[in-house]
Parts: structure tokens; C-alpha cells; sequence
């Protein structure tokens, strides 16, 4: 979870839609293909044709699976899943995980807002559609380790990576990679990611300060 981010609406209390925010912003990092929509009460936000957020005002679905069903390209593969839920005088939110034949899709899935009577107010996030991404990696969680502990100078060895699926988004063209991911949060008010492809031990990503 990212400390120190503040939502869009000013709502401190939600933190998981504030960690999801910034999770598909790391996919889409600024507005150039950014395009809101407004369907009769509903206000939905795309990037690159996929829903990011949508609001409904007025008129909500009866389920945020059944929004899922009719809006997002899910497949036998490609699904999202429910992960986790909080209600309390706060908040009351959903959270759906994108996963790909059983692997998370890093930086993916959604939360879904509720009201205090359980009515569905928003869902924020991304979902990217996924095709025939091979999930067997080339090469060990053992070989990442070293790949990344010896790019980033560390002087652990036994740092905790994971195996997920990655989206990187260039010049309106998602490249959509099976990773293994380090990540670390520093201070709880900055969180740092490295990403190794996991079939050629190629370096593709890192928000590491350099040492």
C-alpha cells in the first residue's frame, strides 16, 4: 500500500481507491489519451479505450460483476477476481484483482465504492486486455534475484520478489509482460518497484533512486 497519496476527491479515508489510482497511473502517466464519457447518469474515464473510473449518479448497476460482464473484455483467462472488502463508518469499498490464467496482473483490477446502504457508487482501476502471454517463465525466481540485487547495488540477497504479469504503456502501445517484481517502501511515504522480464532476465523497469 502507497502512504502519503491523496485521492482526487479529497477523501483521505478511502486508501484503497487511493492505491489503486495510483497503480493504473503508473500504467497511464498522464492525460494525452485520457477521454470521459457521460452516458446519461453515468461518468466514465478511458484510457486507451479501457475504463479507468466510472460514477454512476444515478441509475447504478445492481452489481459491480454484472458492470464487469457488460463492459470489460474478460475471458476464461483474463478475469478479475475478488480479493478483499471493508465497510466501516468510513468506507465501504470491493477490490477485484485482474488475474491471467492464475497470475495477478500487476498495477490492475479494481475497487468498487459503495454507499452506506451498499448501493454501488464508482469503480476506479484498469483492466487490460491480455492474449496469449506465455505465464511459464524462462528463468528462476533465484536468477531475477541476483539480476536485480546486482543492478541495484543491494547488499541483501534474500529479497522478496513475486511473479506477475506487467503492463507498460509507450506511445499508446500497451506491452503486456510476464515479470518478476521487487518492491520496496521506503519511509512508508515512497513506494519503489523493479521489474525483470522474466523470460530474458532483461531489466525493464526501475523507480530505484540510483546509489
Amino acid at each position: 500500500m502507497l502512504a502519503g497519496c491523496s485521492s482526487d476527491d479529497g477523501d483521505d479515508n478511502n486508501v484503497s481507491s487511493q492505491e489503486c489510482r495510483y497503480s493504473y497511473q503508473n500504467i497511464f502517466p498522464s492525460d494525452e489519451d485520457k477521454v470521459v464519457i457521460t452516458q446519461d447518469s453515468w461518468t466514465i474515464t478511458t484510457y486507451a479505450n479501457m475504463i479507468t473510473r466510472a460514477e454512476f449518479n444515478s441509475n447504478p448497476p445492481s452489481s459491480a460483476e454484472l458492470f464487469f460482464k457488460d463492459k470489460m473484455p474478460l475471458s476464461v483467462d483474463n478475469v478479475l477476481k475478488f480479493s478483499h472488502s471493508l465497510k466501516n463508518a468510513l468506507t465501504n469499498y470491493k477490490h477485484f484483482d485482474q488475474l491471467y490464467k492464475g497470475i495477478q496482473v500487476n498495477r490492475c483490477g479494481y475497487v468498487c465504492n459503495y454507499d452506506e446502504n451498499d448501493v454501488l457508487k464508482s469503480i476506479e482501476g484498469a483492466f487490460v486486455p491480455i492474449d496469449d502471454l506465455d505465464v511459464n517463465p524462462t528463468i528462476s525466481k533465484e536468477q531475477a534475484k541476483y539480476i536485480i540485487v546486482k543492478y541495484l547495488h543491494l547488499n541483501d540477497s534474500e529479497i522478496p520478489i513475486q511473479l506477475q504479469i506487467t503492463p507498460f504503456y509507450t506511445n499508446g502501445i500497451i506491452d503486456v509482460r510476464l515479470t518478476y517484481v521487487y518492491g520496496n517502501c521506503v519511509g512508508c511515504f515512497a513506494y519503489y518497484e523493479c521489474f525483470v522480464d522474466a523470460h530474458s532476465g532483461e531489466i525493464l523497469s526501475s523507480d530505484f533512486p540510483s546509489n
